[in-house]
């Protein structure tokens, strides 16, 4: 009974950790609400949910006021990748029961490449229900503050400039707008085949109970 409870524990670690970064940019970072334990580790507390006014943190789900999770830069801060893969490390190597060196390091490199694949697609994902950037937020006078692009990512450099092509009282040809929307699904492409083939990579090195719970953790397909 202790071990299945703490493997859903991890879970759900797990998941909130690999949160889209896009919604984790968009909360203020001030105060966690009853239900989501945002902090190091950044595992929701049972029944953790958004509430209003706050989009969740990676790892932590926010409670009214709007909390971060794990990786959380406080006011309108900016979010650790880095870190937030990190995480997302520690929480699978507890949910496969693995100890380090070894067997898990083979595995952790290959899931490190599934997390980073994971994490890019996410950030230049442009979802609607967390737009903020690196750094978003709002601006000390309550306006949404403009969201910073990663340059690095060049789907998230796509998507940005489809938006602002399209914005209110832009006069974009349709020509142009093709051009742009090329871009976008082309490096959606991109990305999405390369995360297909280190996921081929990982499952190759698993066990099928390692294989079932990393399918659990959203980890593999």
């Amino acid at each position: 009974m202790k071990k299945s409870l703490l493997f859903w524990a991890t879970t759900l670690a797990v998941v909130g950790a690999m949160a889209m970064p896009v919604m984790a940019r968009g909360g203020r970072g001030a105060r966690g609400g009853a239900g989501g334990a945002p902090g190091a580790g950044g595992a929701p507390g049972a029944g953790g949910a958004p509430g209003a006014g706050g989009a969740p943190g990676a790892g932590g789900a926010p409670g009214a006021g709007g909390g971060r999770g794990m990786g959380g830069g406080g006011f309108g801060g900016p979010v650790d990748p880095a870190a937030q893969i990190q995480a997302s490390l520690t929480s699978i190597q507890t949910a496969l029961g693995m100890q380090p060196g070894g067997e898990w390091d083979v595995l952790a490199s290959k899931i490190q490449k599934v997390l980073e694949d994971q994490q890019k697609l996410a950030s230049g994902a442009g979802n609607p229900l967390g737009r903020g950037g690196r750094g978003g937020g709002r601006g000390m006078g309550g306006a949404a503050a403009a969201p910073t692009v990663d340059a690095t990512n060049a789907l998230a450099v796509a998507r940005d400039d489809l938006t602002k092509a399209v914005a209110t009282g832009t006069t974009t040809a349709d020509a142009d707008l093709k051009t742009k929307l090329t871009a976008v699904r082309d490096n959606v492409k991109k990305f999405t085949d390369t995360l297909t083939t280190d996921q081929a990579a990982l499952q190759k090195v698993c066990t099928v109970r390692q294989e079932a719970i990393l399918v659990t953790l959203g980890v593999l397909n």
